[in-house]
């Protein structure tokens, strides 16, 4: 009996020991699934993407389209987040929705590609017959006006040939005219580069969903409230990402000049896809859990990120100061991801108080 218990101990000991090696390599396992499956969304999406773009540009109705591929952006953005936060088991599912939808929506966009193709080539040829139906029945109808208005007029008027000169000139004028007009339906097709400048446009609203009262006195644990927004006037369906990150007064922020993002990771993110011309809003509600000196983590929109930021006593503005702020990338199609855009806002917080 005694031999028994013995072996036992043994077992409980190695099983002891052994239970913190096999749990990280589930956890391992975990991380590495959950990184697989946002590759894949990353992949799918950004293909979907391309898909829409490409029939947009043929002139296809990707509306519907491009409602359902914000939906699997939104679900790839919750995934990055919750991958942050080690919830690997719910970023597959998050990241498994967005494959499905962006799967869904390349296998549509392509077929809507197909058909807007086909039917632009219809269209081209009606109107290039048309066209050129048009443009004869003007020279022969003009030719035929033209003889019989000769005929009935200058019959017996022939010495006035410098009058017959100028009617001949209306005519061909005339003529011009409506072959021009006959065919404008060809021209239409021609697509011109819109002119003016391409840019996209990042801010930030206070809670009022104005450019005032923005937060600054920052107390722990109380909830804010701001909104953050981007407009599209690059010329043609883009693809966004705006990152949230958190930094303290000393701490690199992107730079302009260079066009470098800030090197801190993101906390909070969105992903959009927006028309030329349109706009995205979205509120934003957080609330910062620490002290003056230590911010140890912030929720955003309920979801809580560890941050332990901390910040040195501000001597030339007497306080202690973070700052929040939002960078703008965009999606490349030639290299597939996406690039920061140059564009970056941010709030100062004065923790002094806290």
């Amino acid at each position: 009996m005694s031999s028994n218990l013995k072996y036992l101990l043994i077992l409980a000991v190695l099983f002891l020991f052994l239970l913190p090696v096999f749990i990280s390599r589930v956890d391992a396992s975990s991380e590495e699934t959950a990184a697989l499956a946002i590759t894949q969304a990353e992949e799918t999406v950004g293909s979907a993407y391309e898909a829409v773009l490409e029939a947009e540009r043929d002139r296809a109705n990707v509306s519907e389209l491009l409602d359902r591929l914000n939906v699997a952006g939104e679900h790839l953005a919750e995934a990055h987040m919750l991958y942050r936060l080690g919830n690997f088991d719910v970023v597959v599912h998050s990241a498994n929705l967005s494959s499905e939808i962006g799967e869904e929506v390349r296998n549509r966009a392509e077929k809507l590609k197909t058909q807007a193709y086909e039917s632009r080539i219809i269209g081209l040829l009606i109107r290039i017959i048309s066209s050129i139906v048009g443009i004869v029945a003007v020279v022969f109808g003009t030719f035929i006006t033209w003889r019989v208005f000769k005929r009935r007029y200058f019959h017996k008027q022939r010495q006035r040939s410098l009058k017959l000169d100028e009617f001949r000139i209306l005519f061909l004028v005339a003529g011009l005219v409506l072959t021009l007009i006959v065919a404008s339906p060809v021209f239409s097709l021609i697509s011109l580069p819109k002119s003016g400048e391409r840019f996209s446009e990042l801010w930030l609203l206070g809670p009022g969903h104005k450019a005032e009262d923005y937060p600054f006195n920052v107390r722990v644990n109380e909830e804010y409230s701001i909104y953050a927004g981007v407009s599209n006037q690059l010329g043609e369906l883009a693809y966004y990402a705006v990152y949230l990150k958190f930094c303290n007064q000393t701490q690199q922020l992107p730079n302009s000049t260079t066009s470098e993002a800030c090197p801190l990771p993101p906390l909070y993110e969105f992903r959009f896809i927006l028309f030329d011309g349109n706009v995205w809003e979205d509120p934003l509600t957080f609330a910062i859990d620490g002290n003056s000196s230590l911010v140890q983590s912030i929720s955003i929109n309920g979801m809580v990120f560890p941050v332990n930021c901390t910040s040195t006593w501000d001597s030339n503005r007497n306080g202690f100061y973070y700052q929040m702020f939002f960078e703008l990338w965009l999606y490349n199609i030639t290299s597939s991801s996406f690039q920061y855009h140059n564009r970056f806002v941010g709030l100062w917080l004065n923790m002094t108080s806290s």
